[in-house]
């Protein structure tokens, strides 16, 4: 990189020519056809990705309740290969990572937004 000053101000010239102080470059108008696809298909990924380890809405206590009931008939503990449709970080709401959440891991994920509510 090199800087040269221009009118007053100092204009830093990154290795391929262009400006890397946040200013417009002309040479940037011949990536733009490149750039706004790519940009768009990752804004669009990343929206994606919600259902799979991001954090949802923090539940209520009962909310939290309903889907446990829902997702646990039996009261024991949730295994991991069941938690799919209820939790959306595994990893994260296994605390003690031995495979499967118990009543208070779910209820603190409940807290940390790693639980899904689902109505149905």
């Amino acid at each position: 990189m090199k800087s040269c000053r221009r009118g007053g101000g100092e204009v830093i010239i990154g290795l391929r020519g262009r400006r890397v102080d946040g200013g417009f470059h002309a040479k940037d108008i011949a990536n733009l056809p490149i750039a706004l696809p790519l940009t768009a298909t990752c804004v669009l990924a990343g929206a994606s990705t919600m259902e799979s380890g991001r954090p949802q809405a923090v539940l209520k206590p009962e909310q939290c309740a309903q889907v446990w009931n829902k997702a646990v008939p039996s009261g024991d503990s949730l295994a991991a290969a069941n938690a799919q449709p209820f939790v959306a970080n595994f990893q994260q709401a296994d605390t003690d990572q031995d495979g499967k959440l118990s009543k208070s891991e779910f209820e603190a994920g409940c807290g940390k937004g790693l639980i899904k509510f689902t109505e149905h």
